[in-house]
């Protein structure tokens, strides 16, 4: 798993704690910060875990120019862009990110939020143990160019249109 961290201000089991927690004690678990050197974790893994996102923040604190990823978070997604094994994009945000042209390299991504203190409810979507549903409240820009993006805009064409999402 790489996982770009944010320093823990509450305590609570982080992702990487409930992904252990979450797996049989025959699969082991290969974590990086930052995977600066993917070339330890190349051996023989099944699946890569990315975790990328916004630093937390409230109310005007949180306000930025546009919704890029950090350049550290796409320089992580560049690195394991090149695993030759099903990874999976997990984005901790508040806001809809700019994800475009990530996603042809990602078998599935998660929209995460930011869920607060337990990740045991997000391992249990990652490992089959629950089925989610939600329907997006808003239109996800393709990029910053359509900012501010509505339904029923001229050029309306996001990456995921408003009421986008799953159902079972």
């Amino acid at each position: 798993m790489i996982m770009r961290g944010v320093k823990d201000v509450v305590p609570g089991c982080s992702i990487l704690s409930a992904i252990k927690s979450a797996v049989s004690k025959n699969t082991k678990v290969t974590y990086s910060r930052v995977a600066d050197d993917i070339s330890n974790i190349r051996e023989k893994i099944d699946v890569c875990i990315v975790v990328v996102g916004e630093n937390p923040y409230v109310e005007f604190n949180g306000d930025v120019e546009n919704l890029n990823l950090s350049r550290k978070d796409t320089d992580i997604i560049k690195r394991v862009s090149q695993l030759k094994v099903p990874k999976v994009l997990i984005i901790l945000s508040g806001r809809p990110v700019i994800i475009t042209e990530y996603i042809p390299s990602f078998s599935s991504v998660v929209a995460a939020w930011w869920f607060g203190t337990e990740a045991e409810g997000l391992t249990d979507i990652l490992f089959g143990d629950y089925k989610p549903t939600g329907k997006l409240p808003f239109s996800w820009p393709k990029d910053n160019s359509q900012l501010p993006l509505n339904v029923g805009d001229t050029n309306y064409d996001p990456l995921f249109p408003f009421g986008y999402g799953l159902t079972y």
